[in-house]
């Protein structure tokens, strides 16, 4: 059998370690390009060029997790400015080799040699073929076929990858707070009101409210003061603003120049190039497609708000954005007697964890075993190991870490620590990951208890978690990744959020609410029947709002990577067509546009404190509906099958086409291999 090996954090290294060791991983990486540099043209092979590239390429992933895991969750701020500087500096090197003439030009002689039957050609549809062709790829989309200066096309990647990092690490160290006393902070519930620190400002003692997702927005949802859900709405949205803003408007400049000095018209259409939907073009007219389509469910819920709004506001003629969680908690507890407070006392995080992890073992044929032994950077996380429940075999492991901390990444992700793939040696490395979160930290007074669509988030994340330790692939490039780490790899964009959104269908199934809820005062007692139909019926009770309001923030990114300022706006419905100057105007513009009759904080830039734009997700938003869409398709099989959503036979199968390829395969051709037929939108 192939020896597998498991990845093994070096936990204790210091920021100077950090940074030595970031240059190491440099310099043995540069001499392997060194050698297979040197090669005489006539000398080339696969054996000795293509392939210990892609060895050399895997090795220095492995052992980068050491140098850029630490910015994402360490304790120590030194170590997390070392680390962001050693993930910047090793993308870069990455990057750096695909901008080699040298090991181009001896990829090219290799290539050459096949044309001209000196060696043989790889075998077809082969993942040696695919890699090769990825290869060339990557050259050619760095300019280095075309007449562009490279040092140019250098200098513009470094920038860019120290910009996007700055944004990023003042976006994960900003503490920014609001301070608010009790009667404030009337209407949320005294478990809530018990997870905030108290803390004296200016002789009165006031409830500290970091601004982050577990913290605003049971506020926004929960608190009967107006002028409070405003205050909070609007200081998370000016987060960041001071820090971020110039850094980013040289960002989207830079990554337009580097596009139109490649030869592309712009950044959206450099980054399309490579994912299923192609070019902007496909991007815009899908969404818009769907807004239209969406349009009268929109206006049907903001017309529901307005008038909860007006219970409370009553001369007021627009709904105000940041009314608008209170008052659709208002709007389901009045339409469909459903309290979100009180359904989140079934969804404690131990409850909810403990058996996601349960389901996903049945639906896929794995088995989770705790480490509790396993050494890990903070006493919350744990560790488990991975192995196929029939064979026995290793497959990986993952870390969970879902609890906020000082310096910590503020959203939730899932994190790649080591690509599946095998080495040099014969071996075989296994995958790991982590599950970055920022839920709620249960305390002896008060239990971590879940919002509903917290429950959901944390299914998705696990699903990622599962895609990626079932990834089995020969090469690195083509493991579960994405551009939060240095090191190339991961399926196309706009599927990496297919497999997760298909599974989180599971979570509106009765048997599956069932399993995963349980009282915290009383864990055998589960969510209430008539309460598991209702969350059912819940699920598309703001579809409107919620996919038209995606699809606004999916066309501003697009637009934003697609020209420089001024803008041009065209609307849809308006069919007005305008000229915007910035980024505040522009988002003004969407939101009028595509969400009428909302009032929305003013004076925004949404991209601030946007990840996304930092995070491999610029010209990607659009990936969260368009793998909805597909996602839907997927599930259709299960709700076929007489077993749904426990077939385990169909599980497996879901593994094997739709996990275990990586990104061996097109994303389209998974979704035909395990449809057996093309895939469709009309189930959406």
């Amino acid at each position: 059998k192939m020896h597998k090996k498991t990845i093994n954090l070096a936990l204790a290294l210091s920021a100077e370690e950090i940074t030595g060791a970031a240059h190491k991983i440099a310099s043995e990486f540069r001499k392997s390009i060194d050698t297979i540099s040197s090669l005489a043209p006539h000398q080339t092979t696969f054996e000795n060029s293509v392939l210990p590239f892609a060895h050399s390429l895997a090795e220095a992933s492995i052992k980068s997790v050491d140098c850029y895991f630490p910015a994402f969750v360490s304790s120590d701020a030194a170590k997390r400015s070392a680390s962001s500087q050693a993930k910047s500096y090793l993308k870069n090197v990455f990057n750096e080799a695909f901008v080699d003439v040298r090991l181009h030009s001896s990829f090219l002689s290799y290539k050459k040699r096949i044309d001209q039957g000196h060696v043989e050609a790889l075998p077809p549809n082969s993942e040696e073929e695919r890699l090769f062709h990825r290869f060339l790829k990557e050259f050619d989309r760095n300019g280095l076929s075309k007449d562009v200066d490279i040092s140019q096309v250098k200098s513009l990647k470094t920038r860019i990858i120290d910009l996007a990092t700055q944004v990023e690490q003042n976006i994960n160290e900003d503490t920014e707070s609001v301070y608010l006393s009790e009667d404030e902070l009337k209407g949320v519930s005294d478990l809530f009101l018990q997870t905030l620190a108290t803390v004296d400002r200016d002789g009165i003692k006031k409830k500290e409210v970091p601004l982050k997702a577990p913290q605003v927005l049971p506020i926004l949802k929960g608190c009967t003061v107006e002028e409070t859900r405003k205050q909070v709405a609007i200081a998370r949205a000016q987060k960041c603003r001071e820090t971020n803003e110039r850094l980013l408007d040289e960002l989207f400049k830079t990554r337009h120049d580097l596009a139109k000095k490649l030869g592309y018209q712009s950044h959206a259409h450099y980054n399309l190039e490579t994912r299923m939907a192609e070019n902007p073009e496909t991007v815009d007219k899908f969404n818009k497609d769907i807004a239209t389509r969406l349009r009268p469910q929109l206006m049907k819920e903001l017309s529901q708000l307005l008038d909860k709004q007006k219970e409370f506001d009553p001369s007021s003629t627009t709904l105000k954005s940041w009314n608008y969680s209170f008052c659709e908690d208002q709007l389901k507890r009045s339409l469909y007697q459903v309290n979100e407070q009180e359904i989140s006392e079934y969804f404690p995080l131990e409850t909810v964890v403990r058996e996601t992890l349960e389901i996903y073992q049945l639906l896929f044929g794995l088995k989770f075993v705790h480490l509790p032994e396993a050494a890990v950077w903070h006493p919350e996380v744990s560790c488990y190991q991975v192995f196929d429940s029939i064979t026995n075999e290793p497959l990986g492991q993952f870390y969970l870490d879902l609890h906020p901390r000082e310096g910590k990444y503020s959203h939730q992700c899932v994190l790649p620590l080591s690509p599946s793939c095998v080495l040099a040696d014969g071996s075989r490395q296994n995958p790991a990951a982590v599950i970055i979160g920022n839920l709620t930290r249960p305390s002896p007074s008060a239990p971590s208890l879940l919002l509903f669509n917290e429950v959901v988030t944390f299914f998705h994340e696990f699903g990622h978690v599962v895609h990626c330790i079932c990834t089995q692939v020969k090469y690195s490039i083509f493991s579960w990744a994405w551009s939060a780490v240095p090191w190339p790899g991961g399926v196309e964009m706009d599927f990496l959020e297919v497999p997760s959104s298909m599974l989180e269908n599971w979570v509106y199934q009765d048997a599956v609410l069932a399993k995963l809820s349980g009282h915290y005062k009383n864990s055998s007692k589960k969510l209430p029947p008539e309460l598991l139909s209702k969350l059912s019926q819940l699920r598309y009770s703001d579809a409107g709002y919620h996919y038209t309001r995606l699809i606004a923030m999916t066309l501003f990114d697009l637009k934003i990577h697609s020209e420089l300022a001024p803008y041009n706006f065209e609307g849809i419905i308006s069919k007005e067509s305008v000229t915007v100057d910035n980024l505040i105007d522009l988002w003004s513009r969407f939101t009028e546009e595509y969400l009428p009759n909302l009032e929305s904080v003013p004076n925004v830039n949404p991209t601030v404190s946007w990840y996304h734009m930092v995070q491999g997700y610029d010209v990607g938003y659009y990936v969260y509906l368009w793998a909805i869409v597909y996602s839907y398709d997927l599930f259709s099989k299960f709700e076929e099958s007489k077993d749904g959503c426990f077939d385990q036979h169909l599980g497996r199968e879901y593994r094997k086409h739709i996990m275990a390829p990586g990104a061996s395969v097109d994303g389209s051709q998974m979704l035909l291999s395990f449809l057996g037929r093309p895939p469709s939108n009309h189930a959406f």
